[in-house]
């Protein structure tokens, strides 16, 4: 039945197969009728919004996200139990129970069990916990973020493309085609949301 509704859904966006679990978990119930969100981000972030507190009320999970700056820029997957402290009280339980499953217990420590979803909060940090573009830009800076991995640099990429706005990835994309050499996978990553939204990428006037 799920497999059915994969081929004619065209809400679903299945690039990897990370994405596929988090499809299936998320219908595993009732595969013929459990709505499936609209694109890779609207799955997950149905994922997330599993994640609930005791009284139905969300988790809060700008420290999540934060720490998963932070991870990414470091190229860990884990992070210690005082680190999942300071995620909020009961936090890191709640990600790892099994209706959610974002993160796991490895020994002494807690674990993304996919670097996906460590690089999609990631983005999602950059994006909606940063004022400004301008201090978004400074983040990526500071973090050194253009030195990553090249599989690193493009899951991040591709996920921060997709959660822009309009205008950002217009702006954005000015600044990444300015140092194409250092800048250039996040240039991809915009071109193809842009392609995809039909967003006109102009390049600025020389003066």
């Amino acid at each position: 039945m799920l497999e059915k509704r994969l081929r004619f859904d065209q809400n679903v966006v299945i690039v990897s197969g990370y994405d596929l679990r988090l499809v299936t978990d998320l219908v595993r119930n009732n595969p013929s009728a459990t709505p499936i969100p609209e694109g890779r981000i609207g799955l997950y972030r149905a994922v997330l919004c599993k994640a609930t507190r005791g009284d139905g009320e969300p988790l809060d999970l700008l420290p999540l996200r934060q720490l998963a700056v932070q991870m990414i820029a470091e190229g860990r997957r884990a992070f210690s139990l005082d680190e999942g402290l300071v995620l909020g009280e009961g936090s890191a339980e709640i990600l790892s129970r099994d209706n959610v499953r974002v993160i796991r217990k490895v020994g002494r420590s807690w674990e993304f069990r996919h670097d996906q979803m460590r690089a999609f909060l990631a983005a999602c940090s950059l994006a909606d916990d940063t004022p400004t573009l301008k201090q978004l830009i400074v983040r990526i800076e500071e973090n050194r973020m253009f030195r990553l991995r090249r599989d690193d640099q493009e899951v991040l990429w591709g996920f921060l493309a997709d959660v822009l706005n309009d205008k950002d990835v217009q702006t954005l994309w000015v600044y990444a085609q300015r140092d194409p050499g250092e800048r250039g996978l996040l240039q991809g990553a915009l071109q193809r949301t842009a392609d995809q939204r039909k967003i006109q990428l102009l390049r600025p006037i020389a003066g």
